[in-house]
């Protein structure tokens, strides 16, 4: 999965960050080329701030399926600090996409309502992916599986590893307690990665099992700590990295053409 644009960087972090709709697809269609299979989708407004609007979604979800027929589109219903959760469960209600994800922590600000979110989602047919960034989350996902909340079909979770603000590099050391913390967990699992060890990080979670997600979005930078040209070449290494750990996505020949450039 590819996350190119996040809601909270801008041009000045990264010219090539994309904002625009016209850009956001074409990112999706260079990461879509090179091995990505999703896009964990962000929309931003005309300021460039970060947006839920229904209507400008839909806008940029076509223009991504019309340049990268399909990339499975996740809408991220990220609150961003900005929204309530009512504004969450109203997104999802209005563009009803095939996927999105969850943060089950801004969740738990309303419990009423995220009760009526999951259940909304599920009748739906939305595959939920619930956004994780620390056991706690897990233990409260566990609580509401438990009581109801959340119906047993949604156990798709994402593991964040590191943290935006106060900005704290993620490693591969915190896979260890991931993968002890999901002993048990029967649903699929996917990590995340703020800072340059991205590559490191999801070329250890492959190994181990898991699915990763890379971009822009948590990170600009290359191992050696150089800016990335575009999130297709961060997709490119990953791609790469899960075809020498045997867990390639898929063999079409721009994937591998994409993964010789990763090479070198």
């Amino acid at each position: 999965m590819v996350a190119p644009t996040g809601a909270l960087r801008s041009k000045l972090d990264h010219a090539a960050l994309p904002i625009t709709p016209g850009e956001i697809a074409r990112a999706a269609a260079d990461c879509q080329a090179v091995g990505a299979s999703d896009l964990h989708l962000h929309v931003r407004d005309a300021n460039g701030n970060h947006s839920l609007d229904a209507g400008l979604i839909l806008e940029t979800m076509a223009e991504v399926n019309a340049l990268a027929p399909d990339l499975r589109v996740q809408l991220s219903t990220d609150s961003a600090g900005y929204f309530e959760v009512t504004a969450q469960l109203r997104v999802l209600q209005r563009v009803v996409p095939q996927a999105a994800s969850i943060n089950i922590r801004e969740m738990a600000r309303d419990e009423a309502i995220a009760a009526r979110l999951y259940k909304f989602a599920a009748a739906a047919e939305i595959e939920v992916q619930h956004i994780l960034y620390g056991p706690e989350d897990l233990r409260l996902l566990y609580r509401w599986m438990a009581g109801g909340i959340v119906p047993a079909t949604q156990s798709s979770i994402l593991c964040v590893t590191g943290r935006a603000s106060p900005f704290l590099a993620g490693r591969t050391e915190e896979l260890g307690r991931i993968a002890s913390a999901l002993r048990g967990w029967r649903g699929d699992w996917m990590v995340s990665c703020h800072g340059q060890h991205e590559l490191a990080v999801a070329s250890k979670a492959i190994a181990m099992g898991g699915h990763v997600r890379v971009g822009f979005e948590n990170n600009l930078r290359r191992p050696d700590g150089t800016l990335a040209a575009d999130n297709a070449e961060q997709v490119a290494a990953v791609a790469l990295a899960g075809h020498r750990a045997g867990r390639p996505l898929f063999r079409s020949p721009m994937v591998q053409d994409g993964q010789r450039r990763a090479a070198g």
